[in-house]
């Protein structure tokens, strides 16, 4: 597109006569310059070749003998083999008048952004107008208004109401048949395969369940162990390990119809990483509770015993996550589900925490360590601290799987990142993370992080970077705004509508992870990762008003049952359709939320990231760890140090121990604590000859 520009005194004047000579190409939709994203980076040179270089009938003569824009760019104004060629505008780089200005009769002032602001102007109108060296700022309030979002037919590209409506019921259906408290599949593991403590602690789950089932009178105290073992150590191998001796002990030679171990976690996440449930779903703790903490009805008492009849062991992981009031919780459900033994901690229950106080602390909640009054729910907090000193022993893993094997390499990773969990990395640790910085990576390995997750330490950069992406897609967006029953549900923050958002943003192809969990033992879990391949609405719907009736996503780890042959559909792509949330607030008011349970995640927060396991990564630390364990949270989640990037440099003093706060120094205490109680191995006589480990290395 060409614009008749004129350079008068200090100021550009739009010149309206037909004989003007064409003084400056623009180029519409703008580009930005970015290397990660291939397509974008080939427009982007596209662009850059045709604005600064002369051709005369057609653009491709610019690209000579290259393969694409990319090459020509490269080669023609980039390489240093021709450094005379530099991209600097001979247009002035101001458009402020200073009051020296020629005014010619067919001259026209370049309207201010302000002026004549309530004339609208179609998006290409805009670009057409925009003055040389203009910064283009991104609009992400606008999207799902723009030019390529409104004149997209999402109607017209949905198929007729019988098939959406089919496909709407189908989750639902599916759920009914394979609930999450039937009898979980779990990978294969085999425990001859545990090391050094595992083994123990294995051994000592055994010969405690070998006494219960004797079934004699004189019955040991129920276990109550503590296990630390920091990212990568095999808490999930060892608690499958259990899981499937355990199955095989109360099996008696047949198929067992119960799982003997619960196996609990405070995020679907977590709870899918070790296939079990979440905290609330297993205990039937509401996700928003009222200002108390209320005793089931009979209906759901007699459904929550008979869940929890046959369960011999409970077993908790991510402890570092759950907090002194949920775990009180935890206790006062314990003694509903156990009301013979009311009177004793968690009912009763033989328990295992599993995890690492020293990865990010529970939101909303003090730590089980913390030993400082509450003024908040006060009875819940000295419950939950009563459960946790009631432990006393405690196991600590120190072997590291995750990062496991041979290679020189690997073994000073692991060794760094073991001195990262306590900020005491030397200075050979900080050179090794410093090989990670995006600006030192070779090309071939940066192409390697094209599409991978962002950690990222705040909401804020969060929607900066998942906005970006969306932009980058180049794709039609949709703006899917909440139906709420009251106007008062409309402020309500997500976290209070059961992770509802009140709008969100979608793409075709673009990335998204959910915020409910909607069928746990299938991956469908609040935290479950995947991409958005198609939308469908109703028939006879308003885009702008009513919700998608089906987004269609692939999920990564998804178990569950493939969807029909539908026209267009991948057997392997979920639908996933809005979710209602319901609340009560103090004054007894019901409100409810109607949304699709999905946000965009190109990007996450790394407290979000807590209990991932990840090829690849790509991090953002921040100026400071703003909670204890941040920074080691986020480089831990990859296996191999060849999986971490970092987008921007830091110092060394960055990963140094910031001052010492008041929970810092309580952990610390807690630590000695359970390093003092240790672990002894208490067979109760029972013979444990059939458990025979391989030799270790």
């Amino acid at each position: 597109m060409s614009v008749y520009w004129n350079w008068k005194g200090k100021k550009y004047t739009l010149r309206g006569s037909r004989g003007a000579k064409p003084f400056v190409v623009n180029v519409w939709p703008r580009y930005q310059l970015d290397r990660d994203e291939p397509e974008i980076y080939e427009k982007y040179c596209y662009a850059r070749m045709i604005l600064h270089h002369p051709f005369v009938n057609d653009p491709k003569e610019l690209l000579k003998h290259h393969v694409d824009w990319t090459a020509a760019y490269q080669s023609d104004c980039l390489d240093q083999a021709n450094p005379g060629h530099v991209h600097v505008d001979s247009l002035p780089t101001s458009c402020n008048d200073d009051g020296n200005e020629d005014v010619e009769s067919d001259s026209e002032d370049v309207l201010d952004d302000d002026q004549d602001a309530e004339r609208w102007r179609a998006e290409w109108m805009e670009e057409a107008g925009r003055r040389p060296n203009q910064s283009v700022e991104m609009d992400f309030e606008n999207l799902g208004g723009r030019d390529l979002d409104l004149q997209y037919d999402w109607i017209e590209n949905s198929p007729d109401q019988a098939l959406v409506s089919t496909a709407a019921k189908w989750p639902s259906e599916k759920t009914k048949e394979s609930p999450n408290d039937s009898i979980q599949e779990l990978p294969e593991v085999d425990w001859q395969k545990l090391k050094g403590d595992q083994r123990n602690l294995f051994l000592q789950v055994m010969a405690y369940c070998k006494e219960l089932k004797t079934g004699d009178d004189d019955q040991p105290a129920p276990l109550q162990i503590n296990v630390d073992g920091t990212a990568g150590t095999g808490k999930s191998f060892l608690i499958w390990a259990i899981t499937t001796a355990l199955r095989e002990l109360f099996s008696n030679g047949g198929d067992i119809t119960y799982d003997p171990v619960v196996r609990l976690a405070p995020t679907g996440v977590a709870a899918f990483g070790i296939r079990g449930w979440t905290i609330n779903f297993g205990l039937m703790i509401p996700v928003k509770e009222g200002s108390d903490f209320n005793q089931l009805g009979q209906t759901s008492l007699a459904r929550f015993q008979t869940r929890w009849k046959e369960t011999k062991l409970l077993i908790l992981d991510e402890k570092s996550m759950v907090g002194r009031s949920q775990v009180g919780r935890m206790d006062c459900r314990l003694c509903q589900a156990c009301p013979q033994n009311s009177d004793e901690i968690l009912g009763g229950m033989p328990t295992i925490f599993f995890g690492d106080f020293a990865q990010l602390p529970p939101v909303g909640d003090s730590p089980m360590y913390s030993d400082k009054p509450s003024g908040y729910r006060t009875a819940l907090h000295a419950e939950g601290r009563c459960v946790f000193e009631s432990f006393k022993q405690s196991v600590t893993l120190n072997t590291i799987f995750r990062q496991a094997g041979q290679d020189p390499a690997q073994v000073v990773f692991r060794e760094a990142l073991l001195r990262l969990q306590t900020y005491s990395t030397n200075s050979a640790d900080f050179e090794l993370f410093s090989t990670c910085f995006w600006d030192v990576l070779p090309p071939e390995e940066k192409a390697d992080f094209d599409d991978v997750l962002h950690l990222l330490p705040t909401q804020v950069s969060v929607l900066d970077f998942n906005c970006w992406r969306l932009v980058a897609s180049a794709k039609p967006v949709l703006r899917s705004r909440a139906k709420h029953n009251h106007k008062e549900a409309k402020n309500v923050k997500s976290d209070d509508a059961e992770g509802l958002e009140k709008e969100i943003l979608l793409a075709e192809g673009a990335k998204v992870m959910l915020t409910h969990n909607l069928w746990t033992s299938k991956g469908l879990v609040n935290g479950a990762q995947g991409v958005v391949k198609k939308i469908w609405f109703d028939q006879g719907s308003n885009v702008r008003s009513h919700l998608p009736a089906v987004v269609f996503v692939q999920f990564d780890g998804y178990s569950g049952p493939e969807t029909p042959a539908w026209e267009g559909i991948s057997p392997s792509w979920v639908p996933i359709v809005p979710a209602v949330a319901r609340w009560e607030t103090k004054t007894g008011k019901q409100l409810t939320r109607t949304q699709l349970p999905l946000m965009m995640a190109w990007g996450i927060t790394i407290h979000k990231s807590q209990g991932l396991t990840l090829e690849k990564v790509v991090v953002e630390l921040g100026d400071k760890d703003f909670s204890a364990g941040l920074s080691f949270v986020a480089i831990s989640r990859v296996k191999t140090l060849k999986g971490l990037a970092f987008r921007t440099r830091f110092d060394h003093t960055r990963l140094k121990k910031p001052k010492e706060t008041e929970t810092m120094l309580m952990l610390k205490k807690d630590i000695e604590h359970r390093n003092l109680l240790g672990f002894q191995l208490n067979t109760f006589g029972m013979d444990l000859s059939e458990y025979v480990f391989l030799e270790e290395d």
